[in-house]
């Protein structure tokens, strides 16, 4: 019995450390919830310039990966949404870095897909997510480790910063656009937009 008592007590303690452990954003009252969707929390990671901001990644078992990048490049006064011409070129910056990638090998292999911006732009254009404040790209077509993987880009000025979410899932999965959607609604929610 005092084994078991041990046991619960080791294992409370490691959920709450870990818990202690999510990524906090103080400027934006955000603290990092332990799951989105099915995305489990893997980690959070500040970059060495303070222009690049933080990441914090999100997986699930399926291999399906969302990355949340908070970073402002060096610029100042970033309007909220895409009021701010600023906004697009980093979004076009971060397609031709992926560009860069693709030509120089990077990922094994890779192509770009044109998105269906009809069927996504309707199932966003709702409360948090709309066409005139979101940017979207993809599906980028890239091999990593063998595993064809899709991958969406997702960008929005966020007061200051920019907001990016990148998600990407194993080809095979079949990553629906409802899911995109969703997953960009609930960190939207986070970030009060």
């Amino acid at each position: 019995m005092k084994n078991i008592i041990l046991l619960l007590l080791i294992l409370t303690i490691t959920a709450v450390s870990s818990a202690d452990n999510r990524k906090i954003d103080n400027q934006y009252n955000v603290a990092f919830p332990g799951k989105i969707i099915d995305l489990n929390y893997i980690g959070a990671r500040n970059y060495e310039k303070a222009e690049l901001g933080y990441s914090v990644r999100y997986e699930n078992k399926d291999n399906t990966k969302l990355d949340i990048y908070i970073y402002n490049n060096g610029l100042t006064e970033l309007s909220k949404g895409l009021k701010d011409p600023r906004i697009r070129q980093m979004f076009d910056a971060s397609e031709n870095d992926l560009k860069a990638a693709i030509d120089a090998k990077y990922y094994r292999s890779a192509m770009l897909d044109d998105l269906d911006t009809n069927t996504l732009s309707k199932l966003l254009d709702g409360k948090y997510l709309s066409k005139k404040h979101t940017i979207i790209y993809g599906p980028a077509l890239q091999k990593m480790d063998g595993v064809e993987m899709d991958s969406y880009t997702i960008m929005t000025g966020l007061n200051g910063n920019i907001l990016k979410l990148r998600i990407s899932a194993p080809k095979e999965n079949h990553i629906k656009t409802e899911y995109i959607a969703k997953i960009a609604e609930t960190v939207y929610e986070l970030f009060k937009l």
